[in-house]
Parts: C-alpha cells; structure tokens; sequence
C-alpha cells in the first residue's frame, strides 16, 4: 500500500503539486529502509527517461553526490557502458527533476559530499500578503496563499528561487547572476526588471506578466522572450503557451495596493481569488454562474460588499457562515 503512495508522491512531487502534510509524508517514506528497493527504482527510472539530455547546469558538490547515489544503484555492468557526457546529463536532469528529494535520498544513503544547502521558506496564509527583501536587494511581494523558497546559497552561487502561488518582484540587477523564478513547469530569468508571477497550485494556467525591463520564460522544450507590456500564459493541461498583450499593466500590481482586481475573469477564478483573499471558501451551486465574467476593482472593502456589487449584473443570491461562503 505504501509503495504506491509513494509512487503517487513522487509524481506529484515532480509536478510541485505536493501539499504540506503529503511533503512531509513524502520524506519520511524516502528515508524508510523498508522502501530503499522502491526508491532506486524511481531513481532508475527517472535516470532512464533523461539519457537523452546533453547538457543541464550541476555543481561539481551535486555530481560527486548523484555519482555516488547511482553507482549504489547500477550494476558495476552497467556502468562501465555509459558515456561520461551523458551520465552528466541524465545525472543533472534527475537533479532537477527530482529537487531536494534526491539530495535528502543521498544523505540517507550517506553519500560523500557536503551537506545539503540550507533552505529558507516563507508562507502566507489566506487573507494575508508579505513584502520580502532578498540577500541581494530584491523585492518580493507575496500574495495570500502563497510559499517562497531560496536556498542560502542565494547571492553566492546563484539568483534562484521556487515560487507557488503569486508574486511581483522588483529584481536588483546583476549581469554576472541572473534572477531565476521556478514556478511549477515555468522558469523565468531576468537580470533586472518588475514582474509578475501567477502559478497557484489549484490553477489551470500559469503567468507571468512583464511590467519593465525583459525577461526569458522556459517551460519543456519551448523558450518565450517577453517586452514590457506582454505577458505568458501557459496552460498546464495542454502544456501549450501564448504570448499576449496585457491590456492593463496596473492591473498586475493592484493587489500589493490592498486592491482586489478582476479583469474580464471567469466566476470560477474570482472565486478562487476572493477565496484566498479573505481566508473564506466558496461554494458555488449555480453552475452557470461559473463561466460569466467580471471586470472590477475593490478596495478596503469586506466580502459581503464585494458580493453584493457582483450580484447586482449577476442576480445570483448568497449566504456567509463564518468562513464558509454559498452562492446560489
């Protein structure tokens, strides 16, 4: 049973989909000996799915590490035929792909090495929004329901930080490092600019919004350069992407201003928005409310006001018990 809760862990793991108490669960099962079979066959696996990778971007600290964790794992056989580029490569891939995960594995297997880098999280719960100012001057402003992460090697080795949920960013410049945003299947790089970055785990899409300066977004094989003014929207589902214009660049930058903005949004995102907003759930029992759009700024103002205004082009009725919201 447990062997194919991990399975179920770790794809959900490559995909950042995890929430905290599967995290948590995640890492035990990687560290149990009962599944040390289990865990080196998904190892396996992922190396298999990854030998067609040239070259991917890996610390010598990183490669002695996967080295030594893959060596316990292949047959001396099977080593001595693959080609040292190659085994760099699905080695480099597997550490992206499997993150901190195959890391916590080969401390487990007491690989060499030094240890892991430190990891600093920041969170913000529903209803709640933080301004954060990085090692190196940037700042992040991040939304309700959001979770930020950069290791301590921030500023030394490198600019690199995940991101769930949304955020802007005010990146300081630096040529010799550049600013990198992991969001889900997204990696945006910049050197210095204002951005905004939309990638809530329970969302369909992904964004990123270009307010000044020029930034690069990677996801699979595909590589997007955006111009202030433009923005990205990838859709998970598909794992198609579209360049567009952004008709409103206030827009992206009114919730750091305590403003709750909706332009041209489906029900079903306004609620989700208004649900980590004002730390409520909703629940929707008129289907065909889902699918309307609205357009609208609020500031300062409590749900009931905000529901109130919606309903009038609307006519849909509602209720509010304590945290929980019934829209009919």
């Amino acid at each position: 049973m447990n062997e194919t809760l991990l399975q179920t862990l770790f794809k959900k793991y490559r995909s950042q989909t995890l929430s905290e108490e599967e995290r948590e669960l995640f890492f035990s099962l990687l560290g149990n000996p009962e599944y040390k079979e289990r865990v080196e066959e998904l190892i396996r696996e992922l190396w298999k799915d990854t030998e067609h990778f040239e070259n991917a971007p890996l610390t010598s600290a990183g490669k002695k590490r996967i080295a030594s964790v893959m060596a316990r794992i292949e047959s001396p056989e099977r080593r001595v035929k693959r080609r040292f580029p190659a085994f760099w490569a699905a080695a480099a891939s597997i550490a992206l792909g499997f993150g901190l995960a195959i890391l916590y594995y080969a401390q487990q297997v007491k690989t060499p090495g030094p240890e892991a880098p430190h990891v600093t999280e920041i969170k913000t719960n529903y209803g709640e929004k933080k301004k954060i100012t990085l090692p190196d001057g940037s700042l992040i402003y991040l939304n309700a329901g959001g979770v930020l992460r950069y290791a301590n090697t921030y500023n030394k080795q490198n600019r690199e930080i995940e991101l769930i949920g949304e955020a802007f960013f005010e990146v300081a410049p630096d040529k010799a490092r550049p600013f990198v945003v992991r969001s889900q299947e997204l990696r945006t790089y910049v050197l210095g600019t204002s951005f905004n970055v939309r990638a809530f785990g329970d969302d369909d899409h992904l964004f990123v919004a270009l307010i000044t300066g020029s930034v690069r977004v990677d996801h699979d094989s595909s590589s997007s350069v955006l111009k202030p003014g433009e923005k990205i929207n990838y859709n998970k589902l598909t794992k198609e992407s579209s360049v567009l214009p952004i008709n409103d660049k206030d827009y992206w930058g009114l919730w750091r201003k305590e403003v709750l903005a909706f332009n041209g949004q489906r029900f079903a995102e306004v609620a989700s928005l208004m649900e980590k907003w004002y730390g409520v759930k909703i629940h929707v029992n008129n289907r065909s409310l889902l699918n309307r759009r609205f357009t609208g700024e609020f500031k300062d103002l409590p749900i009931n006001k905000v529901l109130d205004m919606l309903s009038k082009s609307s006519s849909f009725s509602y209720r509010i018990e304590k945290n929980q919201v019934y829209i009919k």
